[in-house]
């Protein structure tokens, strides 16, 4: 897609580079450690060694201008803030240039000024997709995890597979749910577009690009599909554990009257 592409000769080009690091990192104690360096809290925008990162609170950073070696660097200062991180993270990479307009062609995006606002959005839009990328490849395994239960579920072998394995295939499912529906309420239109016309159609144009919404509409339908798996799964561990608990019962009466008519002999 191109859009009010301009032939001008660009001043700037910078090479932007989003890192699905870990799986959330801790916002809070990171504002409070760095409150002179940052330029924007909502996305939270902070300079390093003068140069531009945005962090996500979904595990995504954006990195603006940074080499392979310094964004080691930075990883390294906020480690402790990372949950979970990725030995091989998601990568996303892209080329930001200053322009007379508003635009983007492939993987270079055009902007008037490379501003604050510009970084917001621009980053937000990045992060976004790859963090449905990061849930697109979660939900892919699950989904080769639960297609033998559903095979068998078909022919009626779903009672050869271990009550352990299914409850960890149904766990993991409640997992991605919950970190995609959390997540995903980043979805919401940004504060700092609704005064800026032309930066809010360019930001509605770049969620188009990247095809935010209907990726998130299939990420969501699919999981929902998952989800009734799961509690199928559930519906039958609790079958198994109540027909046990009733051969449990059964065979302890059977012991009982054993006991009784053993008694009852050596009375006679």
């Amino acid at each position: 897609m191109n859009k009010h592409c301009s032939k001008e000769v660009y001043t700037t080009n910078i090479r932007v580079s989003a890192v699905h690091i870990g799986d959330s990192i801790a916002l809070k104690p990171m504002i409070k450690s760095n409150r002179e360096s940052i330029v924007m809290r909502n996305p939270l925008i902070v300079q390093w060694k003068k140069k531009n990162v945005v962090i996500f609170p979904f595990g995504v950073v954006v990195f603006w201008d940074f080499s392979a070696n310094e964004e080691q660097r930075f990883f390294a200062d906020i480690a402790e803030h990372i949950v979970h991180v990725q030995e091989s993270p998601l990568r996303e990479t892209g080329k930001v240039e200053e322009g007379s307009q508003f635009s983007f062609r492939d993987d270079r995006i055009t902007v008037p000024s490379i501003d604050s606002k510009s970084i917001a959005v621009i980053s937000l839009i990045l992060a976004r997709s790859l963090g449905l990328e990061k849930q697109e490849l979660n939900l892919e395994k699950l989904t080769l995890q639960f297609q033998p239960l559903v095979t068998r579920k078909k022919s009626s072998l779903l009672g050869y597979v271990s009550n352990r394995k299914m409850l960890r295939i149904s766990g993991e499912a409640m997992d991605v749910h919950q970190i995609t529906s959390i997540s995903m309420s980043m979805l919401d239109t940004p504060d700092l577009v609704w005064d800026d016309t032309d930066l809010c159609d360019f930001y509605k144009d770049l969620l188009e690009e990247y095809e935010i919404e209907m990726r998130h509409k299939q990420l969501t339908y699919k999981l929902e599909l998952l989800m009734q798996h799961s509690e199928f799964i559930l519906h039958l561990l609790e079958a198994r554990k109540s027909f046990w608990l009733e051969v449990t019962i059964i065979v302890l009466i059977a012991v009982e009257i054993v006991l009784f008519v053993y008694d009852l002999w050596g009375a006679a």
